[in-house]
């Protein structure tokens, strides 16, 4: 499951990107609209860890659900709001 091909089989089957660095390459010869995807793997960073933001992050998540009709400025007015004072409410 880890190899470089299965990794590529993985992405031609259910749309993923490969998680192997070695597979990069291939990956976005196949894919080129994906390249700024992959390129941006060199600086994300995993999931913030910090008292109550995973229940803010869950309804930011359902807040997507609604995207195609609903309004993205206040999508993100409403997670930034809520971050902020998760993250300022002291834990």
């Amino acid at each position: 499951m880890t190899s470089k091909d299965q990794q590529l089989q993985f992405a031609k089957a259910f749309g993923v990107m490969p998680s192997r660095i070695s597979a990069k390459s291939d990956y976005v010869a196949q894919f080129p609209n994906d390249a700024a995807f992959i390129d941006s793997a060199d600086f994300a960073q995993g999931p913030l860890k910090a008292p109550k933001v995973d229940s803010v992050l869950g309804d930011f998540d359902s807040s997507l659900g609604g995207l195609a009709n609903g309004n993205p400025q206040a999508i993100l007015q409403r997670f930034q709001q809520n971050l902020t004072a998760a993250l300022t409410s002291g834990g």
